[in-house]
């Protein structure tokens, strides 16, 4: 690209970081997973040797992005774990938060449900402490969909709940609607069918006012 020239011809370091970063990002969403994990690669050694540990973490975050979505479950586990150690370093309680939520579905993907919980419950005390509502609608959510495998399923629901209260507080129409969903799928799971009844019928209603 003309601004990764540019920034190599100047031996301008950060502006090349930001230039892989980006581009490792655009080959990831046009489908060029190869192209993505070279290039996000190169951008993750780039930030080290600035010693730039948001930089390292955001280069992290994104290759842990494509080798989830590339099926490498093992090889985005080790992405994250190593953002979440640099992020540890760091006070921003957001990145961490969004990174121990993506720990917690790898570890669920895994098949690691109780790691995936105590990871999810660590992401939702930070996330509760920093006052992020929709991450922890999301939080919420997730533990609720391990409780659910661990047939947990009364906890379960004490989360959709908690989630569903926070989305209604939000714009995210799409979201409220899914935890109504998941509300009704616990119910039905639980023989209480005309309880579920009415909560899918609230999601399609939502569904119904979205497609208008």
């Amino acid at each position: 690209s003309l601004a990764l020239d540019s920034a190599r011809r100047f031996d301008d370091p950060r502006g090349t970081f930001y230039s892989l970063l980006g581009l490792g990002k655009v080959y990831f969403e046009d489908d060029d997973s190869a192209k993505a994990l070279i290039t996000l690669n190169q951008s993750l050694t780039v930030a080290k040797r600035l010693n730039d540990f948001n930089a390292q973490a955001a280069s992290l975050d994104s290759l842990g992005r494509v080798s989830d979505y590339l099926g490498d479950i093992r090889a985005a586990l080790d992405d994250y774990r190593e953002a979440l150690t640099i992020e540890n370093r760091l006070d921003n309680p957001e990145s961490h938060t969004e990174t121990l939520n993506k720990l917690g579905g790898i570890y669920f993907e895994l098949g690691e449900r109780r790691e995936a919980l105590g990871t999810y419950r660590n992401a939702l005390s930070i996330a509760v402490e920093s006052g992020d509502v929709t991450e922890r609608a999301r939080l919420y959510n997730n533990i609720a969909l391990v409780l659910d495998t661990l047939n947990a399923r009364r906890a379960a629901l004490s989360y959709c709940r908690l989630a569903l209260s926070l989305w209604q507080r939000t714009s995210e129409m799409a979201e409220e609607g899914r935890t109504l969903n998941n509300i009704g799928f616990l119910y039905h799971k639980m023989g209480a069918n005309r309880r579920a009844l009415i909560y899918y019928e609230r999601a399609l209603l939502i569904a119904q006012h979205m497609s208008d």
